[in-house]
């Protein structure tokens, strides 16, 4: 029992940094490749999506943690792509899920598109980095974070943010 425990290192060792690390494509001889805009991350998250109306469709929805977006003067907000699955000739397009701006709001940075998640139809994208000011001294700003779920086919949108309430728990900023 002894002799097995005192190995176990020199195998961990060997199992994974002598037989290198590799990554796989479910197609090896078509790999799909989609790109973004450069220097926004673009693929940093990856989750397939099928819509609950239409069981033959499949998407593939790619984040973009640094991608810039629309709104004024918001930089690097991050974004989420609709991408087709299989590919055809047109291009990944961005998602809408936020075009509003509130002055408490610190959406510059958010990495909005970091986390990506789909299930049954809805989609949930996420902005850790997401600042919120609950009118303290002018400059102060809460990292609290927050995400949007789109349902109905990407038709409308909620967005869930737990830490940014007024009733904060130690459980909110334990995470920061």
């Amino acid at each position: 029992m002894c002799w097995a425990s005192s190995w176990t290192p020199l195998w961990l060792f060997l199992c994974f940094f002598l037989t290198g690390i590799n990554a796989f494509n479910l197609d090896v001889d078509n790999p799909t490749v989609y790109s973004g805009p450069e220097g926004s991350y673009f693929g940093y998250s990856v989750d397939f999506h099928r819509p609950t109306s239409d069981h033959s469709t499949m998407s593939v929805l790619v984040g973009a943690p640094k991608a810039n977006t629309t709104q004024p003067k918001i930089v690097e907000a991050g974004a989420v792509y609709y991408c087709p699955w299989p590919p055809t000739d047109s291009k990944c397009r961005q998602i809408a899920f936020d075009s509003t701006s509130k002055p408490v709001e610190f959406k510059s940075n958010q990495w909005f598109g970091a986390t990506v998640r789909t299930h049954k139809g809805k989609v949930v994208a996420c902005a850790p980095l997401y600042h919120w000011s609950a009118l303290k001294m002018p400059g102060e700003k809460d990292p609290v974070g927050t995400c949007y779920i789109a349902i109905q086919n990407f038709s409308a949108y909620v967005e869930y943010s737990p830490c940014r309430s007024g009733l904060k728990t130690s459980i909110c900023y334990s995470v920061y």
